[in-house]
């Protein structure tokens, strides 16, 4: 996994201790801990 696409319904959720838009955001993977990818997932 090279990078994650991440949007979030409702605007501003809060996971992996980023807040999403809702608008895709792409991240790359290497930014995320194996258990915020898991969160994530």
């Amino acid at each position: 996994m090279n990078s994650v696409r991440i949007t979030a319904r409702p605007p501003g959720f809060r996971r992996a201790g980023l807040a999403h838009p809702a608008e895709a955001v792409e991240h790359p993977a290497e930014r995320f801990t194996p258990e915020q990818l898991a969160q994530l997932l």
